[in-house]
């Protein structure tokens, strides 16, 4: 494969990304990341499959997705990290995958947290971190691939 197709190829899977993220049946968006995933408890885990994609920086680096499980207590049950590829541009689309080492039952908490440093070119970046939370839905109310929205 040659330096042009192998951009070419770059190019359509961040376009494919792009469109899996209106595919996938939850999402989040603030000012600047949209997160979009999907959710399945198999053997004895909590998996989440998705992409974020850059809305707001010329170009996002360095990023962390954290995914802590909380119980109604908000006692800690679980938490993993995901990082993100090196650079992601804005507009630009990455998949995650996190998974939890528990199958979650509905009402439990997922606590989003992501952290980057955005750049829009030349000014040195500035660090970012936000947090945000879903309840665990219960298995009949979590839609199945045939199921996602369009």
């Amino acid at each position: 494969m040659g330096v042009r197709e192998f951009f070419q190829r770059l190019l359509e899977n961040s376009r494919s990304d792009e469109k899996l993220a209106d595919a996938l049946p939850f999402s989040h968006a603030e000012f600047d990341l949209k997160l979009a995933w999907n959710l399945s408890m198999t053997g004895g885990e909590t998996v989440l499959a998705g992409v974020v994609q850059n809305l707001r920086w010329a170009h996002l680096e360095a990023g962390e997705l954290w995914v802590a499980a909380l119980d109604s207590s908000e006692v800690k049950l679980a938490q993993e990290v995901c990082y993100l590829p090196h650079q992601i541009r804005q507009g630009d689309s990455a998949r995650f995958t996190i998974r939890l080492p528990m199958a979650l039952p509905p009402g439990t908490t997922l606590q989003f947290t992501y952290r980057y440093r955005g750049s829009d070119g030349g000014d040195g970046g500035t660090t970012w971190s936000q947090s945000f939370e879903f309840p665990v839905p219960a298995p009949e109310e979590i839609p199945q691939p045939s199921q996602t929205r369009r």
